[in-house]
């Protein structure tokens, strides 16, 4: 997991109000007060972001699985799917191929095992 540092370097606008730049580049404006008041933030902590986030990652495993032939129930693998990769999301994780790649690689696990399960039952 990526740590983000916010670096604060003071500077001031042509308007006198101070400015504060993060290490990204980012500019974060702050009043008469001291205080930062608005602050510009990258998309990687939208909350907005999350919901497509969620459902590119969820498209490109389902694109992945399908066209395997590893699915034998839809409903089944969707809900295996969007499971994993939310939970990652909640982990922190923002990456939309990771996603995707570990929630791939769970549901070939979980879908092998539950073969050899059902296998030993019936044999």
């Amino acid at each position: 997991m990526q740590h983000v540092f916010l670096v604060l370097v003071p500077a001031t606008s042509l308007l006198g109000q101070k400015l504060f730049w993060n290490g990204n580049g980012l500019r974060l404006f702050a009043n008469e007060g001291g205080r930062i008041r608005d602050r510009a933030m990258s998309a990687w902590f939208r909350d907005d972001a999350t919901p497509f986030l969620l459902e590119g990652a969820v498209q490109i495993a389902l694109n992945y699985v399908q066209r395997a032939g590893e699915i034998d129930d839809y409903t089944e693998t969707c809900r295996f799917l969007v499971d994993r990769v939310e939970f990652m999301i909640r982990q922190g994780h923002r990456n939309r191929l990771l996603l995707a790649n570990r929630a791939i690689s769970q549901f070939q696990r979980y879908r092998r095992a539950r073969t050899i399960e059902l296998s030993l039952m019936s044999g």
